[in-house]
């Protein structure tokens, strides 16, 4: 005898006298990914090879039973006759090669399907979105709830888009799955078996349609998703959720793919890791110097020593280690620079006694003013 139809005989002894449902911890209406969830946290509990906390039998039959319930509740036809007629039905047309505890583990954590007859998924659809992200929540990282509106497989009909024993004969094949198509070739006519386009295989069509799901066997879902956003990501990066896209019995439940777009902010600019603000200081103290202050991204006051100098219009000073945290390094703390750059508020007009007082300060303009004027004479 096999070894896979010994685990097979084993498996159907463990769970024969326990509810699938109460074996995953999850309710009857459990959608695809709450069952895939309670799925891959009890079997990374009780895994032989990484459980050492419970006795290896012990663990070896959880696993088993755990696994078993899965390979029922997540296949939408194996879970309806599960529904409609108990396990007896669902294990009377369970064939050996998909018993293996062990074989349905790497199916799920990535592995393929190679159950004899079983149909293939598709790869998942993504779902993409923005998150829209201020300048400081990139700066600070930030957690963001939000709301995702997606497909899921239908919990009353499991997917099939029919009510209960609203499946009929695919008029189409006859219920075979498949049909015989006749081609004429050099050699002869040669038959070719192809699979029925209408039922895909199934041999079964929708007869009475699911009253939730209007023969879709998909209802639109509303979750909630924790967003993290780590401090220094970028405009454009994208991040990625598995299992939060839409869902089909036909193709396995896709990504919810999240880009960053920075929100423009009214006094920073970023360029790549650099952040670039501006000051704007008046003609007193562009003259005689001052103490410049910065309000960091995250609050922080930072001070530019300027005392004793003069700073022209658009100057601008680099200070070393105040930009954008850098998403690779933010564990070191490495950032990039910060560029600040000084405007000087020039007035709009001087009264006569000002403009004296300019010509005082500034008695070199006045004879610059003069050469200027000898000079146009001579010409």
């Amino acid at each position: 005898m096999k070894i896979s139809v010994i685990l097979g005989i084993i498996l159907l002894q463990f769970v024969s006298a326990r509810d699938y449902y109460e074996v995953l911890g999850v309710s009857r209406t459990a959608t695809e990914k709450e069952i895939k969830r309670a799925y891959k946290k009890l079997s990374l509990k009780y895994h032989p090879d990484k459980n050492k906390d419970v006795p290896k039998e012990e663990a070896e039959k959880l696993f088993a039973e755990i696994a078993y319930a899965y390979e029922v509740l997540s296949d939408p036809d194996k879970r309806r006759t599960y529904d409609q007629h108990g396990e007896k039905a669902v294990q009377q047309g369970q064939t050996s090669g998909g018993n293996d505890p062990l074989s349905i583990f790497k199916r799920f954590m990535g592995g393929q399907d190679t159950t004899p007859g079983k149909k293939q998924k598709q790869p998942g659809r993504d779902l993409p979105a923005i998150l829209e992200c201020d300048l400081e929540e990139l700066y600070i990282g930030t957690s963001v709830d939000i709301v995702v509106n997606h497909r899921t497989i239908c919990p009353k009909c499991a997917g099939t888009g029919a009510k209960r024993g609203g499946m009929t004969t695919c008029p189409h094949c006859n219920g075979k799955g498949a049909y015989l198509q006749q081609q004429q070739t050099p050699i002869g006519i040669l038959q070719m078996q192809k699979q029925c386009d209408h039922c895909q295989g199934t041999g079964k069509v929708v007869g009475q349609k699911c009253g939730k799901c209007k023969g879709e066997g998909t209802v639109l879902t509303e979750d909630k998703q924790v967003v993290f956003v780590d401090p220094g990501a970028k405009d454009g990066e994208e991040m990625s959720y598995q299992e939060m896209g839409d869902a089909s019995s036909d193709y396995e439940t896709g990504r919810l793919v999240l880009k960053i777009r920075e929100r423009p902010h009214p006094l920073y600019t970023r360029k790549g890791n650099d952040l670039h603000t501006f000051v704007v200081i008046s003609i007193h103290d562009a003259l005689i110097g001052l103490e410049a202050k910065v309000k960091q991204l995250d609050g922080r006051t930072i001070t530019i020593d300027r005392r004793g100098m003069c700073t022209a219009h658009g100057e601008v000073v680099k200070v070393p280690g105040e930009g954008m945290p850098i998403k690779d390094d933010v564990s070191f703390g490495v950032k990039g620079d910060l560029y600040v750059e000084f405007r000087v508020q020039f007035p709009q007009t001087l009264t006569e006694e000002q403009k004296k007082l300019v010509e005082q300060l500034f008695p070199e303009t006045q004879k610059e003013k003069a050469n200027s004027e000898q000079a146009k004479t001579e010409l």
